[in-house]
């Protein structure tokens, strides 16, 4: 699994919430992937899968999350419980990495 380490200074960044380890740099160049959209929550994977989650309610908009039943929802590092309205796919990886 990917990570989310786009390049070095990702790694000195750190996390804005518990599980985001991009840049903005690169954050604003992953959300301008042509095929990156918003999309309702409605229509997000349920099965684990790691998506960019935009939250309007919370103090950072934009986590990186997924739903776990075991944690009542859809979550940050499975631990924090969020109540996102739109989802985002991850991009694959760079190739070779």
């Amino acid at each position: 699994m990917n990570s989310g380490i786009k390049c070095d200074k990702c790694l000195d960044y750190g996390p804005v919430a518990t599980t985001v380890t991009y840049c903005p740099e690169c954050l604003i160049e992953m959300l301008k992937h042509p095929y990156t959209k918003w999309q309702p929550i409605e229509s997000a994977p349920k099965d684990g899968t790691r998506v960019l989650l935009w939250c309007p309610a919370e103090r950072f908009i934009i986590f990186l999350g997924n739903y776990r039943e075991s944690s009542g929802g859809w979550t940050e590092n499975g631990s924090y419980v969020l109540e996102p309205t739109h989802f985002m796919p991850l991009p694959e990886p760079p190739e070779g990495e």
